[in-house]
């Protein structure tokens, strides 16, 4: 079955895009025909689903929010989110076969990577393209391709709720169906636009440019590509698993230094990058949710902000000294990081416009819990959230699953060759290893460990 999400023409309203709405749109106007900033994002559906009615409910979601029926227009010297009247969703079956469970997954996940490698036209829409693939009876694999300038992580986790809610009432033949949402995400963009123009993030920026008035250029890992004017931002990723024990003594170590688990992450991440380059001073991209109001918790939108955090493996100090101004620094980080990225860009008139100057991203995310319909006997099981294309070289997305530390090395595939980056991703969980076992040792030694892999 496939789902297609369709908007009205008519447009319903006209607002300022967000900043980052700006600086995806520019990089979707620089890079015409590269799938940059399409979201793929999968769940594993179990139960007898009402295909139908899940159908509705698709139309449903876009009716609560307005960011999935939207697309970015540049209209006299301005760039507007433009929103269309909801419209209806039609439907196509499609059964998917395979000589295992694995592999019918594996073919339909397949078919929606050809899809998303296709794009999202931001500017015509539609923002949002729905699969639904039959794998069995009671099994099925329900994918949305979408745009992140109208969606981002924390956002697809209110997209299941809500549309595991509108589609309990549709099966059940409920006409009380959930409203509109509490916020506007075009809103609230908007007054994060003014508060930007008349100068209300001015002790933020006064901390930013002292932050950035000398900054490390960019760190250069070992290519085996050209990065000189390549435009092959194809996406691989490999994915490792550090066991549970590990993440035990992760946490242990980060309540004996009273600093964050992100906080010995990203600092083994430092000695990481250090052992590779030799770098002791850099700048790491962080993605921070910027969700700051309650309002802002319950819409889907793009609030995500990524931020340059500044780690130092510096010669001479402990790996415990290491983790400490780690986490002061990213405690630095979230007290001046309400300021959106863009904004620090263009205060600072820096090279800070992404890939460039942070080739290197990091993250650390939740788990996506399932949501069930009992009544029902469907259940909607979140898979990984997949990418196309990226701008940045390397992300260390690290999810802290029951499984363990999961770590989802995204690169472009272009620039690495897979064994190194899993030569990398097995070095990076020798750092953590290493740190938790001997807080104490010298970060030296442990750059030397890390590098020989010893």
């Amino acid at each position: 079955m496939s789902v297609q999400a369709c908007a009205s023409p008519v447009v319903e309203s006209r607002a300022g895009a967000s900043y980052v709405q700006r600086s995806m749109w520019a990089t979707a106007a620089r890079w015409r025909g590269v799938p940059l900033n399409v979201m793929l994002i999968p769940w594993l559906v179990s139960g007898p689903l009402d295909a139908a009615a899940l159908c509705a409910a698709i139309g449903d979601l876009g009716e609560r929010h307005p960011t999935l029926r939207s697309v970015l227009r540049y209209e006299s010297g301005s760039l507007h989110q433009v929103t269309h009247a909801n419209g209806p969703a039609t439907v196509e079956y499609l059964d998917w076969s395979g000589p295992t469970p694995g592999a019918q997954m594996q073919r339909a996940l397949e078919a929606m990577r050809a899809e998303a490698r296709q794009g999202v036209d931001v500017e015509r829409g539609p923002v949002l393209r729905a699969r639904l693939f039959t794998l069995a009876p009671e099994r099925h694999l329900l994918a949305f391709i979408t745009h992140h300038a109208m969606c981002d992580g924390w956002s697809t986790q209110i997209m299941l709720r809500d549309l595991a809610g509108a589609y309990r009432a549709r099966a059940r033949g409920e006409a009380d169906l959930p409203g509109p949402a509490t916020a506007d995400y075009a809103a609230l963009a908007a007054e994060t636009m003014v508060a930007g123009e008349r100068g209300d993030f001015g002790r933020e920026l006064a901390y930013w440019a002292r932050q950035l008035e000398r900054p490390p250029p960019p760190l250069a890992l070992p290519a085996t590509g050209s990065r000189k004017g390549q435009r092959d931002f194809g996406a691989r990723s490999v994915i490792q698993i550090e066991p549970p024990a590990s993440m035990v003594a992760l946490r242990e170590v980060a309540r004996a230094h009273r600093v964050s688990p992100f906080a010995v992450m990203l600092s083994a991440l430092g000695v990481l990058l250090r052992s590779q380059t030799g770098v002791q001073d850099m700048l790491l991209g962080v993605s921070t949710l910027n969700r700051w109001s309650a309002a802002s918790r319950d819409i889907v939108g793009c609030f995500t902000s990524m931020l340059p955090a500044r780690v130092r493996p510096r010669e001479g100090i402990a790996s415990r000294d290491l983790l400490t101004q780690t986490h002061a620094m990213l405690r630095e980080l979230l007290a001046y990081g309400r300021v959106p990225f863009e904004l620090i860009v263009r205060h600072l008139q820096t090279g800070f416009g992404g890939a460039p100057a942070l080739p290197v991203w990091c993250q650390m995310l939740e788990p996506s819990p399932d949501v069930d319909v009992p009544d029902l006997g469907v259940v909607f099981h979140p898979l990984r959230i997949e990418r196309a294309a990226m701008q940045c070289e390397i992300e260390f997305d690290l999810l802290d699953a029951p499984s363990g530390l999961q770590c989802d090395l995204a690169h472009r595939r272009v620039l690495f060759e897979e064994a190194y980056i899993e030569t990398l991703g097995e070095r990076f969980r020798l750092a953590l290893r290493l740190i938790c076992a001997q807080p104490s040792q010298p970060v030296d030694e442990l750059v030397e460990r890390v590098a020989t892999g010893a």
